[in-house]
């Protein structure tokens, strides 16, 4: 059985082998606790960050985004992200990019980084189009490691 390794201390930038088969089960099972909890809220989840790229070591925190109809939404959000562990965090409300982010886990052990963005933001084009380039580009990917 492998142990997967997954959360940081906040503020700790620490790189782990690719667990890329394990972070992706990660993942999937908090996409299943998020769409049970607000599912009539969002649009899309997705994915994100070095966890979500085959064979790239990464921190391993698992990031998320997830698309919002108004990025205003996610006032009606903060109370049902919490119950399941997120943290809401008014600093971290980046309205010109139309982002709003929750970490999940204590400041001891971040597990989840998530992203509420709007379709039409630039964060949601960009994050997604760079994600797809890692992934379907071997050889970027092997440079980067370096």
């Amino acid at each position: 059985m492998i142990n997967i390794m997954i959360g940081l201390k906040k503020g700790t930038v620490k790189l782990s082998k690719s667990q890329f088969d394990e972070w992706k089960k990660e993942y999937e099972k908090e996409r299943v606790t998020l769409l049970d909890k607000i599912s009539n809220h969002i649009l899309e989840v997705h994915h994100i960050g070095s966890t979500s790229i085959p064979g790239l070591m990464a921190k391993p925190i698992i990031d998320i985004i997830a698309v919002i109809e108004n990025i205003d939404d996610y006032k009606k959000l903060i109370r049902p992200l919490e119950e399941i562990g997120y943290h809401f965090m008014p600093d971290r409300v980046f309205e010109i990019k139309d982002r709003v982010f929750f970490p999940k886990g204590s400041e001891n052990n971040r597990t989840h980084h998530l992203s509420l963005v709007t379709k039409d933001s630039q964060q949601y084009r960009n994050t997604l189009l760079f994600r797809d380039y890692l992934r379907k580009d071997e050889k970027i990917r092997k440079n980067i490691k370096r």
